[in-house]
Parts: structure tokens; sequence; C-alpha cells
């Protein structure tokens, strides 16, 4: 919270978040107890009922600092849409935006939604950080616009280095996560362990005081992701003039055909889609079949989810390097998580392979087809 300038007198944290999960137990709660902050934190299963609960316990208690992953913004964007009302969002001066991929234009469409009700441009603050290194590595502070940069949409292999700017629609947006707060370091290193050079993508590493010496019930140090002090997050991503871009996780970069795919821009793609549910969808491969499989949710009526499927397919194919070889649509709440919101991609490609998710319609390359067994030409983009 030093990196926040917390006024006890003024300031409010606002939370929705489950308090079993390091950003609601740590940032949050702990975070006011130890500013000796007012604190209005709301139950979680509330929040998911009608997301619109949070912008209005914001505005009811002046609410300045509060904290999410991207798909709680875009639920509560979404409910200010579906819900015009008054509020009073002024207060908000800084809300973490964090535990998931940063997505730009999840930061654009809550800013837009904002912005008639006083929200500051300035209050979203992209963040880092792992429960390894007791939460935050590094932040946007409450007075700063986090910075942007397009890249080209075709993979680089680690230690490679970036171009300064992506052309045209074939790029994608990678969101700052800001500068390592005080006492913490980030390094950018290739597969070998050395450093390298800012805008070359590679694995981030961390040291701060509040790198973990252990995991829990495991008394003895860590081994191979911590070297002297410094730990492997397991992370991609960037610097660039002392500012930390994440481009991805190493375990969800899929290989096929010779080309490294991130997970995230296909799920990204798909949920930009209209009629597909934000956070819910899960891109996954089979590397030994070289097939890539694109599950997305959606609560549209069954005549519409052809389409949806078609839709998904061909803005995938238009979009990014490489089109999957099957895109499926199914029910809300079929798309596996963690208890904290996280997708499992691995289970979701276990359950795909054993038949156990129910599709209501599926797309490929050539042919799509419906919950009813009938099938129709793909639409062309």
């Amino acid at each position: 919270m030093a990196s926040l300038d917390v006024d006890p007198a003024t300031d409010c944290v606002v939370s929705w978040l489950p308090l079993f999960h390091d950003m609601g137990l740590v940032a949050m709660l702990l975070g006011a107890v130890g500013t000796a902050t007012r604190g209005a934190f709301l139950p979680t299963q509330e929040f998911l009922a009608r997301p619109g609960v949070w912008l209005d316990a914001i505005a009811r208690y002046r609410g300045s600092i509060t904290a999410s992953p991207a798909f709680g913004f875009a639920l509560a964007a979404r409910d200010l849409r579906a819900h015009p009302r008054a509020l009073d969002l002024a207060s908000l001066r800084w809300a973490a935006n964090g535990g998931e991929p940063i997505a730009a234009d999840v930061i654009d469409e809550f800013n837009r939604g904002g912005h008639q009700h006083g929200l500051s441009p300035l209050a979203i603050s992209p963040v880092y950080g792992l429960a390894e290194a007791t939460l935050t590595v590094t932040l946007v502070t409450p007075k700063e616009m986090a910075s942007t940069e397009f890249l080209p949409l075709e993979q680089f292999t680690v230690g490679q280095a970036l171009p300064e700017h992506g052309d045209g629609d074939r790029r994608k947006a990678v969101v700052s996560c800001g500068r390592p707060i005080q006492d913490a370091r980030c390094e950018i290193r290739g597969t070998d362990g050395t450093a390298l050079p800012d805008m070359a993508i590679g694995e981030i590493w961390v040291s701060s005081p509040g790198v973990m010496r252990h995991y829990w019930r495991e008394q003895t140090p860590v081994g191979e992701p911590l070297r002297d002090g410094w730990l492997d997050t397991g992370d991609l991503g960037f610097m660039r003039d002392g500012e930390l871009f994440v481009s991805g996780r190493l375990k969800d970069v899929i290989f096929l055909g010779g080309a490294n795919l991130f997970a995230e821009d296909y799920e990204a793609v798909a949920e930009s889609v209209p009629s597909v549910r934000k956070g819910n969808a899960i891109a996954f491969a089979m590397t030994d079949l070289e097939r890539m499989v694109v599950i997305v949710e959606s609560a549209a009526d069954r005549e519409s989810l052809h389409l949806i499927a078609n839709n998904v397919f061909a803005a995938l194919a238009d979009r990014l390097p490489r089109a999957p070889d099957e895109v499926v649509v199914v029910a809300p709440g079929v798309v596996p998580k963690t208890s904290s919101g996280k997708r499992q991609r691995s289970l979701c490609r276990d359950l795909y392979v054993s038949g156990g998710l129910v599709k209501l319609a599926s797309a490929s390359g050539s042919r799509t087809r419906s919950s009813r067994g009938g099938e129709l030409p793909r639409r062309q983009p």
C-alpha cells in the first residue's frame, strides 16, 4: 500500500474478492488492516449474482481502492449498460487489474461506461504479482496512465527481440503492468538464465523481500524456481524503460506446426464475438494430433448457437496466425475454473477428449454443426 499513498482518513477499500484468494486476502483485507483504512467487503456470491453491487458499494461508501481480475471489470461494464442508474464513481482513484492477462479492450470498455459516472481514466491500474512473492511485484500508480505496446500477432521465441510496433489489424495490445514496487526487482531472462535487454521476450524473474523460502508444509528450500533469491515465475514478457509487459504463461504456450501460439490471444478474440460470455473461453492444443480447440460459453438461444460458433471461428481465422481446428459452444458454467476463477485448460482438454463436454454447436474449417445434428456451410469472414 506504500506505493498508493494511502490516507486512512479519506481512503476506503471496497472488495468482492474471496478471502481464500491472495488478491482478496493480502491486497484488500490485510492492506486495509495494515494501513488502518476503512473497508467494505461484499460476499463474492453477491457480486457473481449481480456484478453491479460492486459499483454500487463504491458509490455508497466513497470507495477509493479496489481490485479485480479482468473478468470482473468486464462484468461490471456490462452491468452498467444493462442497468443504467445514478452513480458517483469519482472517489475511485486506484482499481487494481490483475490475476489474469490484462485486456486492453476491457479497460477501455470499463472506462467508457464509468466516464459518465465521474470515473477517472487513471483509476484502473494493471498490476503483476503472484502468491510466491506475497502478491504484488509491479503496479501502475494512481497518478499514471498505463502504457500499451502494439505487437504483431506472430509469436516469438524466448530471447527474440520484438519490433517496436505492429502494423494493421493483425496485432495485439500488450498493456504495461507498471514498475516494480519498493524493494522489488524484475528481470527478463533467456532459457539459459541470462538477462535479456529491453524489448526482448523471455521468462519473468522477480526478487523481493516478499519472495517465499519454501512452500507450505515443505520445509526444505524451493529448488528449481528459486535461484540466488530470484524466483522463476513461469510467465513470459518483456521490459521497456523499466516497465513490465506480460505476454503469457510459459505452460500455456501452444506449439503447433512449428509456431508458438498463446492461448490467451485465442481466448481474447473469441470473447470479443457477440454472445460469447466474457472470461469463459478456453483454448488448448492436442499436440500429438496437431489440433487446436477453442471452447466458448454462450447463453444465447439454441437457434443462434451455430451462428455464434461460425462467427468465433471466422474471427479467429481472420485475426490470428493460425485458425483453430474446431470451435465448440457449450452452456454457461461448463468451462472449468479454479476456485479463484482461473481457467483450467488442461482439465478442459481432458473433458473434451473423454467426451465430458456437452457440445451445443461446433465449427471447423469447412463446416458448422449445431446440436440438432445439421450442418451448415461456414460463413465467409
